[in-house]
């Protein structure tokens, strides 16, 4: 992949580097990380040589904010925060238990800093029926802070996706809600976000998973299991 100018990064809700993988390829460079989990944060060290800091709520409810540093300007900020309280999976308590209100701390930092792109991810069901109301209160949150953003989700899944642009066969649909720092034009709605025609697989059908899985899984190296 071609790099564009340089760019920095801030990864919320990071797990073991998801967004750091893409973000870097494209020429960012990561100044914070957070994740609350132990074992994802030594994995991402790991991969990124970035250690991340712990739970967002120690740094985004002061007049400080404390990270990232504050002489740092932040072009992008990726978060895919917690799915379990909209998730059909689950109890589906949305924003009225604690983790459905971590949002509310990455609104802090964006107001804050008011980084030039906001890209947000979570599950499909965020967008309704059942959290519609909490996907406009995202989406209204973001305009109120100065941002142009669609009020249609964006929802993509792997298995849509060429393999040569990161696509593989797994049903997984997930919300994508990307927002552009504008305050003169943020009352208006963006258009949907959509992938190009030429990152799309022809038919979904045609993955096979033998190009996928290794000829012997004995012969798979702890450093692969990492």
């Amino acid at each position: 992949m071609t790099r564009t100018n340089q760019f920095n990064f801030v990864d919320l809700f990071c797990g073991v580097g998801g967004f750091h993988a893409a973000l870097e390829a494209m020429g960012g460079t990561c100044v914070l990380a957070s994740d609350i989990d132990k074992y994802a944060k030594e994995v991402y060290e790991l991969n990124w040589g970035v250690a991340p800091v712990g739970d967002i709520a120690e740094f985004s409810t002061s007049e400080r904010v404390s990270a990232p540093p504050v002489n740092v300007n932040i072009d992008v900020l990726a978060a895919g925060f917690p799915c379990q309280p909209f998730s059909k999976s689950g109890k589906q308590k949305g924003m009225t238990e604690k983790r459905g209100t971590l949002f509310d701390h990455i609104m802090f930092i964006i107001e804050k800093r008011h980084p030039k792109l906001v890209i947000l991810e979570n599950v499909r069901n965020l967008s309704g029926p059942r959290h519609r109301h909490e996907f406009d209160y995202v989406i209204k949150s973001l305009r109120d802070a100065g941002y142009v953003v669609s009020s249609e989700p964006s929802v993509f899944s792997p298995h849509k996706i060429a393999p040569e642009f990161g696509g593989r066969p797994q049903i997984r649909e997930r919300l994508f809600i990307t927002a552009t720092y504008s305050p003169r034009n943020s009352t208006n709605s963006a258009e949907k976000l959509t992938l190009p025609s030429e990152v799309l697989i022809d038919d979904i059908h045609s993955w096979d998973l033998d190009d996928f899985l290794e000829n012997d899984p004995r012969s798979i190296t702890s450093s692969h299991r990492l």
